[in-house]
């Protein structure tokens, strides 16, 4: 079960870096950091760095601390801002 909730840790850690690199990118105006694989055109749109970065963090603190209160409360508040950006998202197209 250890090795398990270090697998989820550093999934959840890769992710929320993700988040992190694709959001940093949209505030330096790097096309670098926006984009998950080098050379591809496409890249990671803000609402969708945000979601990853939040929803990464959420995970990496319930996998440290299953059961806790704090971990819980914030992973609920993280998935509610996660669906609330992918709501909006969807209400504007």
């Amino acid at each position: 079960m250890a090795a398990a909730r270090v697998v989820a840790q550093g999934a959840a850690l890769m992710a929320a870096v993700f988040g992190a690199a694709g959001l940093s990118g949209w505030i330096l105006g790097n096309g670098v950091l926006k984009g998950a694989v080098p050379g591809v055109t496409a890249s990671m749109k803000p609402d969708t760095a945000v979601a990853l970065l939040v929803l990464g963090l959420s995970v990496f603190m319930v996998a440290r601390k299953p059961g806790a209160p704090r971990a819980i409360a914030v992973s609920r508040s993280a998935t509610v801002l996660a669906a609330l950006v992918g709501g909006l998202v969807l209400w504007s197209t």
